[in-house]
């Protein structure tokens, strides 16, 4: 091996060390930065939010009692509003948001999609025939109170609505 081949060798030995070390450095400078009054005070404000959020929670729970929990939401309050302030002299202007109930959000996509459903469901369904009767079934059948369909002798509960089947010595129900 002469000399020249040796030098680089190392040559290209100190340039991958440099290429795989350098996002390393950088990676400290990033964190060191600092961030900016704006970044700080909107952080801030997401904290405080979060403690609100964990503080009516714990209330509801009844975790806390109605004056610890009076005391820990005003100071919270009053937090919250001198970071809104700060925020405003900064010229930064945050909507108003009022947040939803997580079961409202549910609740909307369910009335979206029986709007979708009720085009399709609203021509004329017809009902399912009821199966025919069998060896084990009595002679007198029981219709369902709400939609009407014939049910067995020993069902106790409608096969195509699910509500519950008036007993069998109810006469008005019971069809010969």
């Amino acid at each position: 091996m002469d000399l020249g081949s040796i030098f680089l060798g190392l040559a290209l030995l100190l340039l991958v060390a440099l290429v795989v070390a350098r996002p390393l450095l950088d990676g400290n400078r990033a964190r060191d930065r600092q961030p900016g009054p704006a970044e700080a005070l909107l952080a801030e404000r997401e904290q405080i939010l979060l403690q609100l959020r964990d503080l009516d929670f714990d209330h509801t729970l009844g975790k806390l009692d109605e004056a610890d929990y009076a005391a820990q939401r005003a100071q919270l309050v009053g937090q919250g509003v001198e970071v809104l302030k700060q925020l405003d002299a900064l010229g930064l202007s945050l909507p108003v948001v009022a947040p939803a109930p997580a079961g409202d959000e549910v609740e909307a996509a369910i009335a979206r999609r029986r709007q979708r459903a009720a085009p399709a469901s609203s021509a004329a369904a017809p009902v399912a025939p009821a199966p025919p009767p069998t060896a084990a079934s009595a002679t007198l059948t029981r219709t369902c109170a709400n939609c009407g369909r014939k049910a067995l002798a020993g069902d106790q509960f409608c096969a195509s609505c699910g509500q519950p089947l008036p007993t069998a010595g109810d006469p008005a129900q019971v069809q010969g």
